[in-house]
Formats: structure tokens, C-alpha cells, sequence
């Protein structure tokens, strides 16, 4: 069963000076089974989440920050596989960034990070306006006529090159809420993306059953959320419209052929918000791959859209942007000898339409706003590598497809057995701390990640700090487990030690293991009658 994970409150923690907005921090992990008499394991969803709020610091884990940013985690997702996809937001100096500010970390069921996947780089620009917000609407409606809802808003659409703009958001006819952005320096036309996704109706009498079959996901949104039905205009056969929150109750639709695709790609990681008719296309394809697999597989060029990317791309109609995503999905998944002919003039093994589905929804687990084709293929890729760790057939017939419908590469990642994504070095001698709180329930295992990026082996004197309150310290069983699983004992339980609290350092020869993964402190509670909280850690290489 997939879950996405979320729960009221948060909590403001600074890790190192980095501010991180926690959506339901400080929750427990652990507990004991239903009449099995034995501790359970770790909750995934809440070893994700500290796994990746520790990640995303980029206090040596290497994921690159930028001072005056603020990130803050919208949600966990867990799937049958055992990846799961922690999603976060991100202000810079106080502004909210409207597109390329989503963040998305991958763990595994042990809660080692995998990958991630940011809609920018690290964030620097001016945020001082140079025009004001009335000629920001003038622009805007030259472009989109219609009613302006509600004041421009400052913020930043964030990209190779992150531009100050301001947000107009118009409204025309009921049929259309487009967000149109203008740099807030210049005055130009940046782009602009539409809450409303209209098309063709591809996806005939599919229904939300095949989410719960093929992904084991509840619902478009998740949580079993449903979008309201509306009438559309006479002139639009498919119409969809995103409302940005995260139940899809806020959702509207046509009918049920227009739930599918729109709305996953709604709520998964940076929903439909873009700034050009590329994501656009990325919406209408995604429509039509989940057609693809709830109904089956059709011949693609029967809608006559082009199979092949080309640069013109973001400003083609949507259905035209949607081409080269239709033909590589039916090209992975039933090869070139059927889906007809590559752009490359190469040829496609598929690998079938089930693995192919797997790998595109894995994929929109970790989009971000803004996606690119570009954006798409490094996400189906890494979706490939961390769904099929043993081997690199899938990968590469995701490659093989990529190229045939000539979608450029940004470099690639590598595919070896049991790969692992590089880590850039950093400099060793580091502390690193995971502030966050676990709760400690009777006879539960809480585990509490640290992801460290570091050359060569750990040191033969690593120190482990550990802070954890609790009313019996002779209840608890602490072990630092190394990336490799291996775990080393830092203290036994001892029913004769009845002192409270465990607040102290302990030394590890941890010299045969590499500094650089995703280690572990767990404590276990072994005794009934007394409870605590994990409440931080830190190792020292």
C-alpha cells in the first residue's frame, strides 16, 4: 500500500544555521505489533523524513545550498518497493520560489539516501523590484486577457539562470486561471502556466483502480482524494484543473477520463506549475500514458503528434509537446519493432508495459515544477537504476528510448551493478548531527539517519554523541549501524541501571568501514514500564 505520509504542526529547527520547516516533526517510529510480543521495526515514512531533513542541509552530504534558503518538507511518500520520496519547498530570503523551488529526496527502506532531485541550482538573484507591480499586470494581461485575481505577488522562478519576477494570476471565462510571471528587474515576459489542462480525452473508461493495482497508490492524490466534476466549455473534450492544495477534493474535472494522468501529475512533487508549453506537453503525455496503462497500449502516431524532440518544443501546442513522451513510453514498453520507427534510426528492446509503467511513476515521484524533457529522462534513469539495483536492463533500454526520440542527455548517470549514485567529496574531520526528535515507546526500535559525504574510510576513533531522555536507561539497546549494515554496539541494556537519560559520547573503531553513506543510531527499548525520546546525535569522523 502506498501512503503519503503528513501531519499537522511544525517545527522551525536549524541545523548548523540552515532553516528547515518541518511538517509534522517530533513523531514516533517505533511500536510493538499487534499480539506478536515483539518491538517493531521502524516506521519507513518517518525514517525517510529525517533521513532526508538531514540530507538536505548540505552540511557535508553533499547536496549543494544557498544562503538564504529555506526549505520545508510538504510530505513523505512511501511505495511497495521500498523507496520512498520525501518532497520539500523552498523560499529564498523570505520569497516564495513559484517554479524550480521544489526539492525531492530518495531513501530506501532502510532510510539511506539514494538520490536527489532539485528544479534548480542553488538560488542567488537580486530581490530588490525594479518595476512595479502595475506594469507587471499590464504585461500580463496583454498576454492573457482575462480578469486579474487577487494582488502580483513577488517571488522567483528558479532555473539555470533564477529570475526576481512578479505573479499575476487571470482568470478568463471559467475555462482558465493562468499564473503569468514578469521579471520584477526588466519588465519582460517570462512565461506562465494554466491551473486548467485541457486535451483530447485519451483515457476512455479508465478508472482510479488501476492506481491501487499498479502502484498501490490510494487515489490521485494519495489519500483517496476525489476531483469534483464540472461541465468544461462545449469546445474542450478533456479538462482538468489543478488547484495546487493536497487533497485532490479541490480538484475539478470533466469526468473520469480526465482524472488519470492530470491528476497524478498534479499531486506528485512540483504539480503542474511550469513556465512554458514543455510541461504542458509533460501533463498531456502523462494523460495518455496512464490511458496506456489502464486500457492498453495504442498505436501513437495515430494521433499524428511528432515522435521527436526538437528545440521548439516549450512553444508547440501542448498536444504536439506531448508527442516525443507518448512514442518513448511506447517504445520502452513494446520496443521499436512495434511502437514503429526511433528518430535515432537505432532500435528499442521493451521491456513491457508494467516495468515501464513502474519506472515513469517512479519518475513523477521525484518531479519538480518546471520538468523538462531534459528533467524527465535523468528522472526516469535514476528510476530505473533504484528499482532494478541488480542490473542494467532496464536502464538501458530507458537510455535506448531516450536517444530514439532524441531527447538530449544532462549527463546521464552511470549504470554498474548495485550502482550507487557519486557523491562529491567533501573534507573530512566533519560532526555531524541529526537534531531531530524520535519518540521511545515500550519495547519499540527507533532508528535515527545521518548521511555523511566523505572520502575513504572512517576513522579508528569515531565519536558518536548521543542525547536521549528517558526514565529507565537500563530499558535501552543503542547501536550505530555503518552503511553497510553492520552494526557496532554502543551500550547493553541492564536492568539493574535505573538512572535516567543517556547523555554522553562513545568511541568506535570504525576503521574497515567507508566514511561516505547513510548511517544509523538505533536504540531499542527492551523492557516495559518506562518510555523517552532520541532527542539528537552527531558523529565526528
Amino acid at each position: 500500500m502506498l501512503r503519503s505520509w503528513r501531519r499537522p504542526g511544525r517545527r522551525v529547527t536549524a541545523f548548523g544555521g540552515v532553516a528547515l520547516t518541518l511538517l509534522g516533526a517530533g513523531i514516533a517510529v517505533g511500536g510493538v505489533f499487534p499480539g506478536s510480543g515483539q518491538a517493531a521495526g521502524p516506521d519507513r515514512a518517518a525514517l525517510s523524513a529525517a533521513a532526508a531533513d538531514q540530507f538536505v542541509t548540505g552540511e557535508s552530504t553533499g547536496f549543494p545550498r544557498a544562503p538564504g534558503e529555506s526549505l520545508t518538507r510538504r510530505s513523505v511518500t512511501t511505495t511497495e518497493s521500498g523507496l520512498n520520496y520525501a518532497n520539500y519547498s523552498r523560499t529564498y530570503q523570505d520569497l516564495r520560489v513559484f517554479v524550480g523551488g521544489d526539492v525531492v529526496v530518495v531513501t530506501d527502506r532502510t532510510g539511506a539516501v539514494k538520490s536527489s532531485s532539485a528544479g534548480s541550482a542553488p538560488i542567488d538573484v537580486d530581490i530588490t523590484p525594479r518595476v512595479p507591480a502595475a506594469r507587471a499586470v499590464a504585461v500580463a494581461r496583454q498576454r492573457h486577457p482575462g480578469t486579474v485575481a487577487g494582488d502580483p505577488a513577488l517571488g522567483v522562478v528558479a532555473g539555470d539562470r533564477s529570475l526576481l519576477v512578479w505573479q499575476v494570476v487571470v482568470e478568463h471565462g471559467g475555462a482558465g486561471r493562468v499564473h503569468a510571471f514578469v521579471d520584477a528587474h526588466t519588465g519582460d515576459y517570462v512565461g506562465s502556466w494554466d491551473e486548467y489542462s485541457t486535451g483530447m480525452g485519451t483515457a476512455g473508461t479508465a478508472s482510479g483502480d488501476m492506481l491501487q493495482a499498479r502502484f498501490g497508490r490510494d487515489g490521485i492524490d494519495g489519500s483517496g482524494g476525489t476531483p469534483r466534476k464540472v461541465a468544461g466549455p462545449d469546445d474542450v473534450t478533456a479538462f482538468y484543473r489543478c488547484a495546487g492544495t493536497d487533497s485532490a477534493a479541490d480538484d475539478e474535472a470533466t469526468d473520469d477520463r480526465t482524472m488519470l494522468g492530470r491528476g497524478v501529475f498534479c499531486h506528485t512533487p512540483g504539480g503542474d506549475s511550469g513556465i512554458s508549453n514543455e510541461t504542458g506537453g509533460l501533463v498531456e503525455g502523462t494523460a495518455d500514458i496512464f490511458a496506456a496503462l489502464a486500457e492498453g497500449l495504442v498505436d501513437p502516431s495515430r494521433a499524428g503528434d511528432p515522435n521527436c524532440w526538437y528545440p521548439a518544443i516549450p512553444n508547440a501546442d501542448v498536444r504536439a509537446a506531448a508527442g516525443p513522451l507518448n512514442h518513448w513510453f511506447h517504445l520502452i514498453a513494446a520496443g521499436s519493432g512495434w511502437a514503429g520507427p526511433t528518430c535515432d534510426g537505432g532500435t528499442v528492446k521493451g521491456i513491457g508495459i508494467g516495468p515501464a509503467g513502474q519506472i515513469f511513476y517512479h519518475a513523477l515521484l521525484r518531479k519538480t515544477s518546471g520538468w523538462t524533457y531534459r528533467q524527465v529522462r535523468t528522472a526516469t534513469l535514476e528510476a530505473a537504476l533504484e528499482l532494478h539495483p541488480n542490473g542494467c536492463t532496464e536502464f538501458e533500454a530507458v537510455r535506448a528510448a531516450w536517444d530514439a526520440v532524441r531527447v538530449p542527455s544532462r549527463e546521464d548517470p552511470a549504470c554498474t551493478a548495485s550502482s550507487t549514485p557519486a557523491l562529491t567529496s567533501a573534507p573530512a574531520g566533519t560532526r555531524l548531527a541529526n537534531p531531530a526528535d524520535f519518540d521511545i515507546a515500550d519495547r519499540a526500535v527507533v532508528e535515527s539517519p545521518i548521511t555523511a559525504n566523505l572520502p575513504g574510510k572512517a576513522p579508528k576513533t569515531l565519536r558518536v554523541d548521543v542525547d536521549i531522555t528517558h526514565s529507565f536507561r537500563g530499558d535501552l539497546q543503542i547501536d550505530l549501524v555503518a552503511p553497510d549494515g553492520t552494526a557496532y554496539r554502543l551500550e547493553s541494556s541492564n536492568r539493574l541501571d535505573s538512572a535516567d537519560d543517556v547523555k554522553r559520547g562513545f568511541t568506535v573503531d570504525a576503521s574497515a568501514e567507508p566514511a561516505a553513506g547513510t548511517w544509523m543510531l538505533r536504540v531499542r527499548d527492551r523492557c516495559a514500564g518506562d518510555t523517552g525520546v532520541l532527542n539528537s546525535w552527531a558523529l565526528t569522523f
